[in-house]
């Protein structure tokens, strides 16, 4: 007797545990908004098989899915937690009061018994279009070639597999050339590409930064490196793709932003080392930051000659600059120069903030003045700080008035007018400071023709357009 006991509660217990291995039933929902109830079964490839409390077999493209459902099912996937294979047939989970015996079987049991044989594959005639094996961007054509000896088949709207390009599985490592380099193709490539001439010009690429390589995206450009391996908070590219649609900076400027798909793919990327290819040891711990340069070397002598010149500022002077919500900070331990910047008060930041630095402003060789409220007016005061090397105006609504104040800057190297309204009028006031040495306008209101009458005028000046 004690041994019959025994043996009904092994069985008892051996059937909640694989009770507790199927999935419950749960509700989806699509990308439309539709809902529906079931249970994932088993994934093949994209699709994912649900059983509905009908008892029938649903497939449903991973595609279709709301991205919290996407998550679940990755998170199943990665976990292990579902068999691989579309399944033959399903039965409702209790039939005259019993539950299915088949529905408890294991996930392994399912992947190996309920996988259908393969179709037969149609064979094409030589030449024939339908046997045309297209290459996606980024794969080696041999290697699709090599593909397509052993498979004839043209591959169906949707299908992904493993030499075929496009978005990848749940449970599939990202690889950089298959799945993330076609999308930076098709989005930032016109402005980020490799250099190329024109009217006998060299055109860069914007901002100086190219995308066209894994090593150009891993390099950056001269303000830095923009992907940071392992680390989303610390990668400007996923900052930039992410940022809210009427945001200014975001990326890509022109055309539709990329969607909650495409930037996982960044993400998953990005988190899985930034690696050139799935097998490849993780850049995670090997990369470094590229060494800033936007603050030429030439300017350190030229700081180090003008910083002589200037008085130490003192404390009531420093005290009544931040007063205005900006940060001073001295640039270097050999002279009184000083930097000031606005970043966390930026869109309090108003033309009166600026009287604020009237005991300081010899002393101001460095200001950032991105994102403020500020105006043209504005650059009347800044005319004043004749030490002025560096100024940065980024996504401010600076315009072409605003820059007539600057024309006779006799120290100014670095300007930057990413996102103004400045013009190729604008321009002509700039062509007045002999001194300049970096000039971006990337975003602006300018055009080629008023960048290459700049770069005529100011032939040693490197502009980024």
């Amino acid at each position: 007797m004690v041994w019959f006991r025994a043996g009904i509660l092994f069985v008892l217990a051996g059937f909640c545990l694989v009770a507790w291995a199927q999935e419950t039933f749960r509700k989806f929902t699509t990308t439309t908004g539709q809902a529906f109830t079931g249970r994932v079964l088993s994934y093949e490839g994209r699709t994912f098989y649900f059983q509905g409390k009908d008892g029938k077999l649903y497939p449903v493209p991973y595609d279709r899915l709301s991205t919290p459902d996407k998550s679940y099912l990755i998170k199943l996937v990665q976990e292990k937690k579902l068999p691989k294979g579309k399944p033959q047939t399903a039965k409702p989970p209790f039939q005259n009061g019993k539950k299915d015996d088949t529905s408890s079987q294991t996930g392994s049991d399912n992947a190996e018994k309920l996988k259908p044989p393969p179709p037969p594959k149609p064979q094409f005639r030589p030449g024939s279009f339908f046997s045309y094996i297209p290459v996606p961007l980024g794969q080696d054509p041999a290697e699709a070639l090599a593909h397509s000896s052993t498979d004839s088949t043209p591959q169906e709207v949707g299908e992904t597999s493993a030499d075929a390009g496009g978005m990848p599985g749940p449970d599939e490592p990202i690889d950089f050339e298959k799945h993330l380099m076609p999308m930076i193709e098709e989005s930032c490539l016109d402005c980020h590409g490799a250099p190329y001439v024109k009217n006998g010009r060299t055109i860069p690429p914007k901002a100086g930064l190219r995308l066209d390589s894994h090593e150009w995206i891993i390099k950056g450009n001269l303000d830095g490196a923009i992907v940071s391996p392992g680390s989303l908070d610390e990668s400007t590219l996923y900052q930039v793709i992410t940022l809210d649609p009427d945001d200014p900076e975001i990326m890509p400027p022109k055309g539709e932003p990329w969607d909650d798909e495409q930037i996982s793919v960044l993400e998953r990327w990005i988190l899985e080392g930034a690696k050139p290819r799935p097998d490849a040891p993780s850049l995670a711990t090997k990369s470094k930051p590229v060494e800033s340069k936007t603050e030429p070397d030439s300017s350190v002598s030229r700081l180090d000659v003008i910083g002589k010149k200037v008085r130490p500022a003192s404390r009531p002077q420093l005290e009544a600059a931040m007063k205005s919500g900006a940060l001073v900070s001295p640039l270097s331990e050999k002279h009184s120069l000083v930097r000031v910047e606005f970043s966390s008060a930026a869109y309090q930041t108003t033309d009166s903030d600026l009287s604020l630095f009237s005991n300081l402003k010899n002393n101001i060789s460095h200001l950032d003045l991105s994102k403020t409220k500020i105006s043209d007016q504005a650059l009347g005061t800044v005319q004043g700080y004749r030490n002025l090397v560096w100024l940065s105006l980024r996504n401010t609504q600076i315009g072409d008035r605003g820059l007539e104040s600057l024309a006779k800057m006799e120290e100014l190297t670095y300007i930057n007018l990413v996102g103004t309204k400045v013009t190729d009028k604008g321009l002509e006031s700039l062509s007045l400071i002999k001194s300049l040495e970096e000039v971006y306008l990337w975003n602006s209101k300018v055009s080629e023709k008023g960048v290459e009458n700049l770069r005529n005028t100011l032939p040693e000046v490197k502009i980024i357009f």
